[in-house]
This record gives structure tokens, C-alpha cells and sequence, in this order.
């Protein structure tokens, strides 16, 4: 991922515009409208647990490094 402090979110955003630009969306049957918008739904949730996880594992290593300072 490029970019310090870019939410995972902002990234799927820059990486595809098109699936989160709804200006066309209007001429789409209405299952499809509903389909796009929990297809977007469903990757910023993932695009969150992501941030999250990312977290975890910074706090983690930073733990670790404590404990390792500590051993020597």
C-alpha cells in the first residue's frame, strides 16, 4: 500500500474509482443498484477489519520489541 496513514479504504477508492462512482448508476435495473451498493458495503467493512488487524499487528511487534529490549 502507498502512502503513510492511508486507510485501507482510501486506498480501494483510489485503486477503483469506478465501482465507487455512482453517477451512471441511475440507468441500472434496481437489483443491480442494490448489488453494487452491498458490493461497496461489503469492501469497506473488509477494508476496516483490515485497518484493524493492521493495528493489532502494529501494537503486537511493538510488544515484542519491548519484551526482546528487555531480555538483553
Amino acid at each position: 500500500m502507498s502512502g503513510v496513514d492511508k486507510s485501507r479504504a482510501e486506498w480501494l477508492r483510489e485503486q477503483y474509482p469506478a465501482i465507487f462512482d455512482t453517477t451512471r448508476e441511475g440507468k441500472l435495473p434496481v437489483w443491480a443498484q442494490f448489488k453494487l451498493a452491498d458490493l461497496r458495503n461489503l469492501l469497506l467493512a473488509e477494508a476496516a477489519d483490515n485497518d484493524g488487524l493492521r493495528a493489532d499487528i502494529d501494537r503486537q511487534e511493538v510488544t515484542i520489541d519491548h519484551l526482546r529490549r528487555g531480555s538483553k
